[in-house]
């Protein structure tokens, strides 16, 4: 789906947008000269894969409307969030915009660029827009940064619940390899206790349980990498700028799972080499 923009020349200078091939909008292009069009990349790649549309003419509307010609391309823009997919953008000179859509503009929103605070601009420009039309209403008056947030706003509180649901994992399967290795040390602990008695070195036995924790955290690891990848379309809706299957998470996520994991076989590897070998055997 196409979107449909009316603007003025100084309108993509504003908002940062990127020129990437013939020229922007600009005040040659009024009422009453050749209708001209800027088109953003996703678009030309749509229509004209691999052509060249610069100088191309296209048609709004029904065959009674005039012909547009494309002056310029620029990058696309994210300009309904960040949750959404980018749509193709068609770019009309404001001035020439009812005479090829057919119907004039309800409303409209001033961009200013500014460098200092933008809403200390707010009281003149409104004034400035009064000395215009007294009866034009003036509304929803905000920074980038607010509209950027705004739109960001559910995507966030997502991830913020969907971390808050992997810290809480996380600390239970912390908890959970803690008391499956310190129950399996006190069933262990008679021959524990023998083999330290045995003159079995400390830093062995440590080691066969730390590994013994290295064993389950991995196959853990193991099996929700494999399902992460199974599963991870599901949650492309709520990623911006990473893939679900980002090499670099694939990467640092397992180091933190298994540095939990041994972390959490630590405690019980530490006491098994406290086990007095007589107490344990003549508790057995």
């Amino acid at each position: 789906m196409v979107s449909l923009f009316g603007v003025t020349p100084g309108y993509f200078a504003a908002m940062s947008i990127r020129l990437e091939r013939g020229r922007f909008i600009s005040e040659e292009d009024r009422r009453g000269l050749p209708m001209t069009a800027v088109i953003s990349r996703g678009l030309a790649e749509r229509f004209w894969p691999g052509q060249d549309p610069i100088g191309r003419r296209i048609r709004q509307g029904p065959p009674d409307r005039p012909w547009i010609t494309i002056v310029g391309i620029v990058g696309d823009v994210r300009h309904n969030g960040l949750d959404v997919s980018i749509k193709e953008k068609f770019y009309r000179p404001h001035t020439q915009f009812p005479a090829s859509s057919g119907f004039a503009a309800r409303g409209m929103n001033l961009v200013v660029k500014t460098a200092g605070d933008p809403l200390a601009l707010a009281a003149p420009i409104r004034a400035e827009v009064r000395t215009i039309d007294p009866s034009l209403p003036i509304a929803n008056v905000r920074t980038m940064e607010e509209v950027v947030a705004a739109s960001m706003a559910r995507p966030r509180l997502a991830g913020s619940v969907l971390i808050l649901f992997a810290v809480v994992a996380l600390l239970l399967a912390a908890v959970g390899l803690y008391g499956v290795l310190a129950y399996v040390v006190s069933e262990r602990r008679h021959e524990f206790g023998i083999r330290l008695a045995i003159g079995a070195d400390a830093a062995d036995v440590r080691r066969t349980v730390l590994l013994q924790g290295f064993v389950l955290a991995g196959g853990g690891v193991c099996a929700g990498a494999a399902l992460s990848l199974a599963l991870g379309r599901l949650i492309r809706g709520l990623l911006y700028g990473v893939s679900a299957h980002d090499p670099a998470t694939f990467a640092v996520v397992p180091a933190v799972l298994l540095g939990v994991g041994l972390l959490a076989s630590w405690i019980p590897a530490h006491r098994v080499t406290r086990i007095d070998p007589i107490a344990a055997l003549k508790a057995e």
